[in-house]
């Protein structure tokens, strides 16, 4: 809605038919940002980890409400990694989300284990609409550990992320805290 005139947009195209989900928008209310995913569920045996959900696709779209478009927010290999979570920086200048490195195109359950999500940003020039190179934030994996739903402060002070074993959905891990 814009000026009391409603407008419905279509996310989900020829080009990226997984549709959007977990939005952010920039604080001057030009840009959103989604993640763009296919995600599957199994359920477990074991009762410490019996429901996991991962992502087979997941890459970061945004879309211009002035333009009326919509393009993907590339790496330089975007096919190679899983991107999710997206956040803005107070004051727009920065992308924050959880991104990790795709360990093979065929993935199952026993190799979930292994995908390990480190937070990053990615800087952003609302002028142009175009971003920077990618830059860690805090790498999780080199911990052998996963970031998931980073949030940053209104003040842009702090930021808090939940921290977990592996994967990317981990509300019903044990192990799963809020690192500041």
């Amino acid at each position: 809605v814009d000026n009391g005139s409603i407008r419905r947009v279509t996310l989900k195209t020829e080009d990226m038919p997984l549709g959007a989900t977990y939005p952010s928008w920039h604080p001057d209310g030009r840009y959103v940002v989604f993640t763009s995913s296919k995600v599957l569920q199994s359920f477990d045996s074991r009762p410490d980890k019996n429901i996991r959900c991962y992502d087979l696709l997941a890459t970061l779209i945004l879309y211009d409400t002035k333009k009326n478009e919509l393009f993907y927010v590339k790496e330089s290999d975007s096919l190679s990694y899983y991107q999710t979570f997206p956040g803005w920086s107070p004051d727009g200048n920065y992308l924050y989300f959880c991104m990790a490195k795709k360990i093979n195109e065929e993935i199952d359950v026993e190799s979930i284990e292994t995908i390990h999500y480190d937070l990053v940003r990615k800087p952003f020039n609302t002028d142009s609409g175009v971003f920077g190179e990618t830059e860690i934030v805090f790498d999780a994996a080199g911990k052998g550990k996963s970031v998931s739903f980073p949030r940053i402060s209104p003040d842009g002070n702090y930021l808090v992320f939940t921290l977990h074993d592996y994967g990317t959905f981990p509300i019903w891990y044990k192990e799963a805290d809020l690192y500041l």
